[in-house]
């Protein structure tokens, strides 16, 4: 967890040498584990891993905008409605749209 915050505040120097589109499937790979009763129960207590995950997708989501859309090709179910955006109220895209739009409103 330590590494992971180091690493959150460099974020915006390292950048351009993350592979995104691995980041964000190890990020929905850690949520889809979890499941979505567990997210919220880790969400109301401090859970550290959980916090240290959701400030990297935040730190991503501040460096990148909406260009983190354009990373999610790998992430499982991800898709994009008919005009070509992601719906996070569609409960068949996975929560990490939801996390991403969340982070960037």
């Amino acid at each position: 967890i330590k590494c992971l915050i180091k690493v959150t505040k460099t974020m915006h120097q390292v950048m351009q040498e993350l592979d995104l589109p691995e980041v964000l499937l190890a990020i929905h790979t850690f949520f889809s584990t979890l499941g979505p009763i567990e997210l919220g129960l880790r969400s109301s207590r401090e859970d550290r891993p959980l916090r240290m995950v959701k400030t990297v997708l935040f730190e991503v989501c501040k460096v990148k905008g909406l260009e983190v859309y354009k990373c999610l090709g790998q992430v499982p179910g991800a898709h994009t409605d008919g005009e070509g955006a992601f719906d996070p109220m569609d409960p068949s895209q996975p929560v990490i749209v939801s996390y991403i739009s969340v982070n960037l409103s």
